[in-house]
């Protein structure tokens, strides 16, 4: 018997071995594309190598978020991230964190670090590809509440809390972080604000009363306004009622604002019309799935996703849900979904649990951790210096 031909897969025609890696990208699996590139010299020859220019748009991730860190004590402790698109967990050791103090993850899967040595000089680290793009700024030493990299041109955006309301932000060209107090005048001064969103280019923040701050970046400076006034007393039985909460998220390119709502009547979730400023009520989020929490926020397809509830609310705050389809809302029985680790070995974790982990949780930066342990000082943008010493 004959036996198969062999095929020399080196000399693949320069145009199907573009297509196969553009099938990578089109699907966010960039570290597939790393690993396909490192087949053969002929083929990382034909396709673009994505640490060239770590701030190219196609070659950075878009639909990964990370989930909490194993061990988070262990600087190269194994790190877990999810496409919410596709569905696809990946498990990566990372031993590149080692020259890193953590400060935290953006929605879209690139993390923010900063220098070990002083004067901490922000990162960020591209972790599917290995490209590390440089910021002159040093890194906040303030409690990280959330982080956000906004891709062109690229800007970390960090939001810090609970006792400080504030968004500081730079760009590669900034010497230092710029800062901005966040007081909403309407219908309080209540400082209580979250959810800190990424949506068609500018930055989204609400209030306990659904009121909208937005960003907009005008010659590499953002300013901060009130965009959006939140539902009116119409839309709510009473005022204790209204100012129970409102989670921004951005879900299936639209943003929605969802109210932390115990009773059936009226709406519960809004979608932003970030063009006319105004919110329109939705009664239905169909095969969508929505973790929402104080902290942040997530929307996945839940069809993608095994024991994850079709067109359900999760309050990841309260451990409840509702559901949210077929035009209302009704309380819904999904059982307890209490935190869990991902070293927990005593049961596995449920898809559900993961998510809630990671809207309830954030990272506390490494950097704050040493200042609050007073091993260094730490002289911040302003020339303060700051000793670690809480009051």
């Amino acid at each position: 018997m004959a036996s198969p031909p062999t095929v020399d897969w080196k000399c693949l025609p320069d145009d199907l071995i573009r297509k196969i890696s553009d099938c990578f990208v089109a699907t966010d699996d960039l570290d597939f594309y790393m690993d396909f590139r490192a087949v053969c010299a002929a083929w990382r020859r034909v396709t673009d190598d994505p640490r060239a220019d770590g701030k190219n748009p196609r070659f950075l991730p878009t639909s990964w978020i990370m989930l909490r860190r194993e061990g988070s004590t262990l600087p190269d402790a194994p790190i877990t991230f999810v496409n919410t698109t596709t569905g696809r967990f990946l498990r990566k050791s990372m031993t590149c964190l080692r020259r890193y103090f953590f400060v935290g993850a953006s929605p879209n899967g690139l993390l923010v670090l900063g220098e070990r040595a002083p004067p901490y000089e922000t990162r960020v680290l591209n972790p599917f590809t290995g490209a590390v793009v440089n910021f002159k700024a040093p890194i906040p030493a303030d409690m990280v509440q959330d982080v956000i990299v906004m891709p062109s041109p690229m800007m970390v955006f960090i939001f810090t809390g609970p006792h400080k309301y504030s968004v500081s932000w730079a760009d590669q060209s900034s010497e230092s972080f710029k800062e901005r107090e966040l007081i909403m005048d309407y219908p309080s001064d209540d400082l209580c604000l979250w959810n800190m969103t990424h949506f068609a280019d500018q930055i989204y923040l609400a209030n306990m009363y659904g009121s909208i701050i937005s960003t907009s970046t005008v010659r590499e400076e953002a300013t901060m306004t009130t965009a959006i006034l939140g539902p009116t007393l119409e839309d709510c039985s009473s005022d204790m009622e209204r100012k129970r909460g409102y989670y921004l998220v951005k879900s299936d390119g639209e943003l929605l604002l969802v109210l932390n709502r115990r009773k059936s009547t009226g709406p519960v979730v809004y979608k932003v019309d970030t063009v006319n400023n105004v919110l329109i009520p939705v009664w239905s989020i169909g095969n969508r799935a929505l973790f929402v929490s104080p902290y942040r926020s997530l929307s996945v397809d839940a069809r993608k996703f095994t024991t994850v509830e079709s067109g359900t609310i999760y309050y990841t705050g309260s451990f409840r849900a509702c559901d949210y389809q077929n035009g209302g809302w009704k309380k819904k029985k999904v059982g307890y979904i209490s935190l869990v680790s991902l070293e927990d070995r005593c049961r596995p974790p449920t898809v559900p649990q993961l998510f809630v982990n990671y809207c309830k949780d954030f990272d506390v930066s490494e950097l704050e951790m040493m200042l609050r342990r007073n091993k260094h000082s730490y002289y911040s943008s302003d020339g303060s210096e700051y000793d670690g010493i809480t009051e």
